[in-house]
């Protein structure tokens, strides 16, 4: 043996190399992330992402200090550990959450696909360093025992010296922080300065802060302003009953100033976009209508609003790894935490797709089920541990420091999806569909526990299930004189839900994984030649509504389902 000190401590550059390709909306969103789960128990929860450029003291002099990217937000703040751990790539204190699919057999209702725990990988740390060179993270938690000192912590780290000493080498600092109010007992402020040249022009830039504001708007839509309550009362009743429809409330702001100036404002609140026809609300010219989902959403809702008969077309699809047993199977798959055994619910497959709204009566169809709604507004902190929260289909947990499940996660587990289309039909042959912001095509708005995957591949293309459709529409006498509707991608928008348990990129920009390259792939086979897969591939099921199966019922076809 050679002695001496040998070590695989990993070169202080590397933290930087990680994301140093990255688009500056990725690094952001990982922090917007961490914010949004930390602010899950606030009634208000509000964040805000300041950039300050030339900085005055209180006389309008200017201070010589430099240019700074501040996020803040008034969540639930980080303990003195948690922030010693902050810049140690994949520290996460992170669960993903528990989805109960045995409860009843059917669909996951909807709340089960928007959740605001996004933290998932602890890449917080690479974020920051891709903004600048020095980061100052300053958090306060209260404690939960009055009798214990109150204090708030801040870790900082000179990245510009880290990396000609190639040490990791932070200070760590604290100081008295008394509680004044209830709903400020905790806070995180993160501190950006010597901000790199190249992300220097772009916070500088009026425009590209306007674009990045739209793209925020929409990543986190259904956190900001809910699930439309138009919306939710036109899906199919097995997807809202015993489901609570997120209202949305997170507030993020965002303002850029050059000395005493605001050079760029926006406030993304639930105020910020009107209530759609006959409402009250914000005016045209708010800021949140400016993004492409904003400019879908309201034009579906004001043909719906005009024509009663219009209505949603929805696919629920789940998906099957290797070795989980179909629908109707027998044997008992392990549950998504590996620990044991499950039982499997009947049901049958769909060889087309989802059709429509379904009836009100329970249906099989999916392995698993369906639970209660959860609420996620208002609470008050409790002691650490895995108790829920409430009984819902989603279980939102406290947890210990130490307790996350990133060791343990599986590579390929079960995950729903939910796919809403919106069929524009044309009017004085002009079509009604709205184009991108960028004159660009929509076709689908993919999101994962409720975020936006902006890097998603189906932004710009349909899934096959979509090609299927149009297959069958021709095949069929009574639909193939209107199937050239369908096949026009200029009258067709999706919304896309994918349970919060499906496979993410690290980021959380993307999906990543073989359920994701299923439904992208694979459409439902059609007529009498499917076949079902064995239980050793991965399958993708197709939820049957039971209108469907009513109908079919009374066509005579009943056998072809």
């Amino acid at each position: 043996k050679i002695k001496g000190v040998f070590d695989a401590t990993p070169l202080t550059r590397s933290l930087r190399q990680e994301v140093e390709g990255f688009d500056i909306m990725i690094c952001l969103m990982e922090l917007i992330d961490n914010a949004v789960q930390a602010t899950i128990e606030r009634p208000e929860p509000c964040i805000s992402i300041r950039i300050n450029f030339d900085k005055v003291d209180d006389h309008g002099h200017r201070t010589g200090e430099p240019a700074e990217l501040v996020i803040e937000d008034n969540g639930k703040g980080m303990s003195q550990r948690q922030l010693a751990n902050y810049f140690r790539v994949s520290f996460t204190t992170s669960r993903i959450p528990a989805i109960d699919r045995d409860s009843q057999p059917g669909v996951l209702p909807l709340d089960a696909f928007i959740n605001s725990h996004l933290n998932r990988f602890g890449r917080g740390s690479a974020s920051v360093v891709y903004f600048g060179d020095v980061v100052e993270i300053e958090s306060f938690q209260a404690p939960r025992d009055p009798k214990q000192p109150s204090r708030a912590y801040m870790v900082k780290c000179d990245y510009e010296a880290l990396l000609k000493s190639n040490s990791w080498d932070l200070e760590m600092y604290e100081k008295d922080q008394e509680v004044v109010e209830d709903d400020l007992n905790g806070w995180t402020i993160i501190r950006i300065s010597k901000l790199l040249p190249d992300k220097e022009r772009v916070l500088r830039d009026l425009a590209s802060l306007e674009h990045l504001a739209k793209r925020l708007e929409q990543v986190y839509h259904w956190f900001i302003y809910g699930f439309p309550e138009w919306l939710w009362d036109k899906m199919p009743a097995e997807l809202t009953r015993n489901s609570r429809r997120p209202r949305g409330g997170l507030t993020i702001e965002i303002v850029m100033s050059s000395g005493a100036d605001v050079l760029f404002q926006a406030c993304l609140s639930p105020e910020s976009v009107s209530k759609g026809p006959g409402g009250s609300g914000g005016g045209s010219d708010d800021f949140g209508h400016n993004s492409d989902l904003q400019a879908v959403l309201r034009e579906w809702e004001r043909l719906a609003s005009a024509n009663q008969a219009m209505e949603l077309c929805v696919t629920c699809m789940r998906y099957l790894p290797p070795g989980h047993p179909s629908p109707g199977g027998t044997g008992l798959p392990l549950k998504l935490d590996g620990k044991g055994p499950s039982k499997a619910s009947a049901g049958k497959p769909l060889p087309g797709p989802g059709r429509g709204r379904g009836g009100t009566a329970g249906g099989s169809g999916g392995p698993g089920g369906r639970g209660r709604g959860h609420d996620i507004g208002g609470m008050q902190p409790r002691p650490p541990g895995r108790a829920p929260k409430s009984g819902g289909c989603v279980e939102v947990v406290e947890l210990l420091e130490d307790d996350t499940d990133i060791d343990t996660r599986q590579k390929d587990c079960v995950c729903d999806f939910v796919l809403i289309w919106l069929f524009f039909p044309y009017r004085q042959c002009l079509r009604t569909k709205p184009l991108g912001d960028s004159g660009e095509e929509l076709f689908v708005f993919p999101f994962w526990s409720g975020k936006d995957m902006i890097k998603s591949k189906l932004h710009g293309q349909f899934p096959e299930i979509y090609k299927t459709a149009v297959a069958l529409a021709r095949m069929d006498q009574e639909t193939q004189n209107h199937a050239h509707k369908l096949d026009d991608p200029g009258r067709l928008v999706a919304l896309l839900l994918v349970s919060p348990d499906a496979l993410a990129h690290q980021h959380k920009s993307d999906f990543e994984g073989k359920a994701y390259e299923l439904f992208c792939k694979s459409g439902p086979s059609a007529g009498p030649s499917y076949r079902p897969s064995s239980d050793e591939q991965p399958r993708l099921m197709t939820y049957v509504w039971p209108k469907d199966i009513e109908e079919s019922a009374a066509d005579g076809s009943g056998e072809a389902i």
